[in-house]
């Protein structure tokens, strides 16, 4: 049911952003932080390239593109990910610095926000992750338990960097964000689901997720569930900037932006939702009760996460 309704969904959601970009193409070539543009665009069209992949109406060969070329697809697209939101974080230093911008707290939802710089490179780091994630999924199958425990530690140490990387407090944008409320009481919702959603990512699609593979070495990219899920996962991620960026240009409006918005996080968390079943659950929820008891030590949280979840075999 839910993949039958995805190819619906998703072209109710790219009508208005092509719409948007077929009326203002040059926003991709402009001189100005140029280097963010071109890369923006690249990223764009390999999303794009593997919707049409994903959604073209023949099984067989949908089938056999997956098996073949959804590891090289990933790799890119977290490639693409990490770059484009560097260029960002770059070109943007100056104009986007929060000495500037007076924010009443972080978030894309709102239309008088602007996404500041340390928003930038806080998402670099998320970026990275993704990237991991992408490799560790490609490769566990293929390797011994040890082998797949030394990688689950490698990618885990990636949070040892988070001190780095700023903090943006998303509860904020419906605490203290009494503007955004006024605008439209919807945002506030939104972002509220938006937190679940990134618990849900955080203890049960990454960490959750990482345990379970490097503990049962199951070949997750092959199943029908994945692609879905990736694509979705880094569509969201890429279009929240995006989307907000069009309403500020005023390319789109505010209404259509939240309504496709809402659309992309049902789709989101629906193949979110179909990824769940290879997920040890014990192992997310410890992750998360770990989250709270014992908060900013990823790498000691996970690695007893894992040793629980290898007790358990």
């Amino acid at each position: 049911m839910f993949e039958k309704s995805v190819p619906y969904a998703m072209l109710a959601f790219a009508a208005p952003v092509v719409l948007a970009i077929a009326r203002h193409p040059s926003m991709f070539v402009r001189r100005y932080a140029r280097r963010h543009r071109l890369l923006g665009g690249a990223l764009l069209m390999h999303l794009s390239l593997g919707w049409m992949m994903l959604l073209a109406p023949m099984p067989q060969v949908k089938e056999e593109m997956i098996k073949e070329y959804s590891t090289a697809y990933n790799v890119v697209l977290g490639l693409l990910g990490c770059a484009t939101t560097a260029a960002a974080a770059a070109d943007f230093a100056a104009a986007h610095d929060e000495a500037r911008i007076a924010n009443a707290a972080s978030g894309t939802l709102s239309e008088r926000a602007v996404v500041t710089t340390a928003e930038m490179v806080e998402h670099v780091f998320y970026q990275l992750l993704n990237l991991a994630q992408a490799v560790f999924i490609a490769l566990v199958p293929a390797w011994p338990l040890s082998a797949r425990l030394i990688a689950l530690a490698a990618i885990t140490c990636l949070w040892l960097l988070r001190p780095l990387f700023p903090v943006n407090s998303f509860s904020d944008n419906y605490q203290t964000d009494a503007a955004a409320a006024a605008e439209s009481p919807l945002v506030p919702v939104m972002y509220r689901v938006k937190k679940a959603q990134y618990l849900l990512y955080k203890h049960a699609l990454l960490h959750g997720l990482n345990v379970s593979l490097a503990v049962n070495g199951l070949a997750l990219a092959s199943h029908r569930a994945f692609p879905y899920y990736w694509l979705a996962l880094n569509t969201a991620y890429v279009l929240e900037f995006f989307l907000q960026t069009l309403v500020r240009k005023r390319y789109m409006a505010q209404s259509v932006h939240l309504v496709i918005n809402g659309l992309l996080m049902a789709v989101s968390t629906g193949a979110a939702l179909a990824v769940l079943a290879h997920v040890d659950l014990a192992a997310a929820t410890l992750s998360l009760v770990l989250n709270f008891a014992h908060r900013g030590h990823e790498v000691l949280n996970t690695g007893l996460v894992t040793l629980v979840a290898l007790a358990r075999l």
